[in-house]
């Protein structure tokens, strides 16, 4: 495992190699625990030392995993972290980064559990070194970091961040135009949650500027999937705030399900669902219009990517896939058990659509089946 560490600069294998340096260090016992401390010590001179890439990279999958399964042993090195952390969540490098902000989120989790005066001390000290990362000739990696920081911190830190919760929304709208379109997209990412944060200071003071943002980002193509995201996760957060904007929505969606040319967009399939959650019968009306479009598209996972799922988006999520055969077949049986058919008879549509996959060649198929 230290071989691992020290020598390989395959990102994928150093991802795996972090996955069992975690595992190990849940298993306890003392022989581990002097490892884990080992690990991460080693781990926090990388990040202090020369900037080697990839052991910086190593380092905060370390860092992640020890925050996770070791934290008695971990927490011992939290302001360690804290101070050194900043190293990696500027690096020039965009992966670097991402994992950065993975150990940040692990080790805040770690920070919940001490003691309120050293809990706001850290906090404190964190959100100013995201200030630090946004000076005036910041460079775009050290905006890019101190932005994904700011939505943990936001996500992770309570009422800490309440007192500062103007500041955060000024740095938000100072970055809504900005040249470097990783930026743009964490700014579109960072809505939401100022949105969850404080829902009537949000509503009085920013609604309006936001959703203009959105609705603008909705427009670019390289940016609308961060803005369907966004706006299905803002929905949310304000419920019924939203009425007036829905005819401009459902205008936006049906351009992104059923494009006149390409595929049909994920993120905008997944949003309809997160809008009609949150608004239920107010978007009803909507949803109608939007049907015929939706059924067009076929069948679809419209599962968002795990970045995105974090609170930062940095990738687009793959477009609809090329179903077919069996693949194809699981995936509508999974479809149909999800309705709700309360008062329905479906006796003669189960026998002739759904019965008969009883006894296909496909082992999987035959379980899905059965679920339903």
């Amino acid at each position: 495992m230290r071989a691992a560490f020290e020598t390989k600069r395959d990102p994928e294998i150093l991802v795996l190699a972090s996955k069992v340096l975690g595992h190990l260090a849940r298993s306890g016992g003392a022989m581990t625990a002097d490892e884990v401390e080992r690990q991460v010590k080693v781990a926090l001179e990388w990040l202090r030392g020369e900037r080697i890439e990839y052991r910086r990279f190593a380092a905060v999958l370390i860092l992640k995993e020890m925050a996770e399964n070791a934290s008695t042993v971990f927490n011992v090195h939290v302001p360690e972290f804290v101070d050194a952390i900043w190293v990696a969540l500027r690096d020039p490098t965009l992966a670097v980064r991402e994992k950065a902000v993975e150990a940040l989120r692990a080790c805040l989790r770690v920070i919940e559990k001490r003691e309120t005066r050293w809990r706001v001390q850290w906090y404190y000290r964190m959100f100013e070194a995201t200030q630090d990362g946004l000076g005036r000739n910041a460079p775009v990696h050290s905006i890019h970091g101190s932005l994904l920081a700011v939505g943990e911190l936001l996500r992770n830190t309570g009422e800490f961040m309440m007192s500062r919760y103007r500041e955060v929304a000024e740095i938000v709208l100072r970055y809504l135009e900005h040249r470097d379109r990783l930026v743009r997209l964490s700014i579109t990412s960072l809505l939401p949650r100022i949105a969850h944060f404080l829902r009537d200071r949000f509503v009085t003071n920013y609604l309006t500027i936001c959703m203009n943002h959105i609705l603008h980002v909705l427009k670019i193509p390289a940016e609308r999937a961060s803005g369907f995201i966004a706006l299905g996760e803002i929905t949310g957060a304000l419920d019924g705030e939203l009425t007036n904007y829905l005819p401009t929505i459902t205008s936006h969606l049906r351009d992104a399900i059923a494009p006149r040319r390409g595929r049909p967009l994920l993120e905008a399939l997944a949003c309809v669902g997160n809008i009609a959650k949150a608004m239920g019968p107010t978007m009803e009306p909507h949803v109608r219009g939007l049907l015929d479009s939706m059924f067009s598209s076929g069948l679809s996972l419209p599962r968002q990517s795990a970045s995105v799922s974090r609170g930062h988006i940095t990738t687009v999520t793959p477009q609809v896939p090329e179903l077919s055969g069996s693949a194809l077949v699981q995936l509508a049986l999974r479809t149909l058990a999800r309705f709700n058919f309360k008062g329905h008879d479906l006796l003669v549509f189960a026998r002739e659509s759904v019965v008969v996959y009883l006894e296909d060649e496909d082992g999987a198929t035959r379980k899905d089946v059965a679920a339903n």
